[in-house]
């Protein structure tokens, strides 16, 4: 359950349907899988069927493996479900829901985010400026919008002169004005060393 997730995961509360309408309630969701919550036990390793409706514009049916259930109650189970059957407009509709949901999440964490003023280089050297960071991502502007899903390179020019390196997917983006474009950025696979860089930045500023 805690292995390292490629897809960004967001909050989802929507009711599914497996089974032959057997109804159960979703926790979260990426473009990888989902975790729900039944009232009854379903074993590691079998095959569902699942259909819910997003955001009220479409229905999502899918097909997907038990990957994994544990206990919460003795009326309730957690399960984690990998995606095996996803087409390409469930796979829009999906992603677009997973960016209002991080949008709307990020926006409501400003205050715990530090501000601010670095230089940002990636993608051959390409340069930004960073407007707010926290351990798990950073807001970056940009002259173009980065490319949503696209996982890229960043290096964080800091004041000494050293620099923090690190991969990051980006979540979402949107344009400010004309020419000014603001990015969310996800790290991904950060090492120790560099996460501790990014600690120490967070508590300079």
């Amino acid at each position: 359950m805690d292995e390292k997730r490629i897809f960004p995961r967001a909050e989802c509360d929507e009711v599914i349907k497996y089974a032959n309408g057997k109804k159960a309630q979703a926790k979260d969701i990426s473009l990888s899988g989902i975790r729900f919550c039944t009232a009854e036990k379903i074993g590691a390793g079998s095959f569902l069927t699942i259909n819910f409706i997003l955001l009220n514009k479409g229905q999502v049916r899918t097909s997907g493996k038990i990957m994994w259930q544990r206990n919460l109650s003795h009326t309730t189970y957690e399960n984690g479900l990998k995606f095996t059957s996803l087409n390409q407009e469930c796979e829009l509709l999906l992603s677009e829901y997973i960016n209002n949901k991080l949008n709307n999440h990020s926006e409501k964490r400003d205050a715990e985010r530090s501000l601010v003023d670095v230089n940002v280089n990636y993608a051959m050297n390409a340069k930004a400026k960073t407007k707010n960071i926290t351990e798990k991502g950073m807001s970056i502007f940009t002259k173009a919008p980065l490319v949503e899903k696209q996982i890229l390179l960043f290096s964080i020019l800091l004041p000494a002169g050293d620099m923090i390196s690190m991969h990051g997917k980006i979540i979402w983006n949107k344009q400010l004005n004309g020419d000014l474009y603001e990015n969310g950025i996800e790290f991904w696979n950060i090492g120790n060393m560099e996460k501790q860089k990014l600690i120490l930045l967070m508590k300079s500023v």
